[in-house]
């Protein structure tokens, strides 16, 4: 009902007082540029869990487990 209610206000305004000049809807325009970078981003954070995956697929699972050392 609230649409209604609001398009008859618009109406009786634009009877009463004058045309009522919205804007009409444009979608934002995305830039190649900015579309590229969040591709490259997409696809780093894809492949780089992918490598993971893998690297850990082929990692013997009965390899002993090795400790570092802390230098500090």
């Amino acid at each position: 009902m609230e649409p209604l209610a609001y398009t008859e206000i618009a109406v009786t305004y634009e009877e009463f007082v004058g045309f009522l000049e919205i804007a009409p809807l444009t979608i934002p325009s995305v830039k190649l540029r900015t579309l590229w970078s969040w591709c490259a981003i997409a696809a780093l954070i894809l492949f780089g869990g992918f490598g993971a995956v893998v690297s850990t697929a082929f990692t013997p699972s009965d390899a002993p487990i090795q400790q570092q050392s802390n230098p500090f």
